[in-house]
């Protein structure tokens, strides 16, 4: 794998080791061919989602981080005005973050060293993700005690699509690009592939609704909520969880929808590629307890309540799939 000996290397590796958590065992299994530009994919990713989420620089100077990140993804001689400098003053940052800020530099050189046929859907990719966290970004411009929210369902979808579908995409794009077993797959696997992003981020949007609420963020639809007679505000107050459950109970709905499409695009992957099969299943089946969990949950508006799959549950669901992965799915 040339892309492999040219690209990441140890410094970045350990980087997205303390950054990736979970997700780092699904990078390490992956077929050796696609390991390296998923990786590197994941960890601008990942450094983006950074700059996005600090605190340490007001929203407009994000808003700029941002838009000079993407014109580094095109354009190498944009570096200078990449300046990350302040942002590792950000306590709030973990150390592994900051050791990821520390090597933007080496992480785009990485980039540029990539092949064409890696480097151009992981560009694509990266300026899709934080296409997303502008749009975010402009939504949500308001910091204080006041919730903004989406507008629509389908602003919803769209923005799922830019944070999370189309990462569904990338991967069918870069594993048919390099597994012989993959050659002519791609047109049927995308749409399901995207399905199975945009589901994850809705386990993600649901699981994360208390939080975004306190910092002034609300991605249930507004057009839904009025139709319950409630305003994004009133879902500070646990009080109104009985009200808003029908709308939850229907987003939890088109998650699932998305996950079993998430399943029909593994029961489509060629049997023999075990990696590619067991780095696909472990998402999803997290997503799949994850829902059934927050299906459970009396007190969705609690941080409290918070659902979270223990890590001995995950490695025991992992351990499982090792046994299950080379069979069809059912």
């Amino acid at each position: 794998m040339d892309s492999a000996n040219s690209s990441m290397g140890p410094a970045l590796k350990q980087a997205l080791k303390e950054t990736s958590r979970s997700f780092w065992l699904s990078l390490r299994f992956l077929p050796p061919a696609t390991r390296d530009p998923i990786s590197l994919a994941y960890s601008l990713a990942r450094l983006a989602d950074t700059i996005a989420d600090t605190d340490c620089v007001d929203l407009q100077e994000r808003i700029v981080l941002l838009r000079a990140f993407q014109a580094r993804l095109v354009d190498a001689d944009a570096k200078d005005v990449f300046k990350l400098g302040e942002l590792l003053h950000d306590e709030n940052l973990s150390h592994g973050e900051k050791k990821l800020l520390g090597l933007a530099h080496t992480a785009f050189a990485a980039l540029d060293r990539l092949k064409e046929v890696d480097a151009e859907p992981t560009r694509d990719v990266l300026k899709t993700l934080t296409d997303g966290m502008l749009h975010d970004a402009r939504i949500f411009t308001t910091e204080g005690h006041v919730v903004k929210a989406l507008r629509t369902e389908q602003q919803l979808d769209q923005y799922c699509y830019m944070v999370a579908g189309c990462v569904g995409k990338y991967w069918t794009d870069i594993h048919e690009a390099h597994l012989p077993a993959m050659k002519g797959v791609g047109a049927a696997l995308r749409p399901l592939g995207i399905r199975l992003g945009k589901g994850l981020q809705l386990i993600n949007i649901l699981r994360d609704l208390p939080e975004d609420l306190e910092n002034g963020r609300c991605y249930l639809p507004e057009q839904d909520l009025a139709q319950l007679g409630l305003e994004p505000s009133d879902l500070l107050h646990p009080g109104y969880e009985k009200k808003v459950m029908p709308l939850l109970h229907y987003l939890m709905d088109t998650c699932f929808e998305h996950l079993q499409a998430g399943r029909e695009y593994l029961r489509r992957l060629p049997y023999g590629e075990f990696r590619l099969r067991l780095c696909t299943t472990w998402p999803l089946e997290i997503a799949m307890r994850t829902l059934d969990a927050m299906k459970q949950n009396p007190h969705p508006l609690s941080k409290e309540y918070r659902i979270k799959i223990p890590r001995r549950a995950v490695y025991q669901l992992m351990l499982r799939s090792l046994l299950r992965a080379p069979f069809p799915v059912k």
